[in-house]
C-alpha cells in the first residue's frame, strides 16, 4: 500500500448548489487534498526569491512569479 488516505464527510452541500447547479442534495462534501497542493500550503511561498521543493509522488519545485510566463 502506497499511503493511508483518510477522508472525512464534513457534511451535506449547501442548498444555493443544488438549487443553482442542481445537484442532489444528498451529496456529501468532504475533506481532501493531494501532496503537492498541501505542500504549498506548508512551505508559504510569498515573495519574489521563495523557493520550495516537494519531494512527494511527483518531485515538484515551486516558486513566487511577479509575471506570468
Amino acid at each position: 500500500m502506497r499511503g493511508t488516505y483518510v477522508i472525512r464527510v464534513v457534511g451535506k452541500i449547501n442548498s444555493y448548489f443544488t438549487s443553482r447547479y442542481h445537484f442532489n442534495p444528498e451529496y456529501a462534501i468532504v475533506n481532501w487534498s493531494g501532496d503537492n497542493p498541501c505542500s504549498l500550503a506548508g512551505l508559504a511561498i510569498e515573495k519574489p526569491g521563495d523557493l520550495g521543493i516537494s519531494l512527494g509522488t511527483s518531485d515538484t519545485v515551486k516558486f513566487f512569479l511577479i509575471d506570468q510566463l
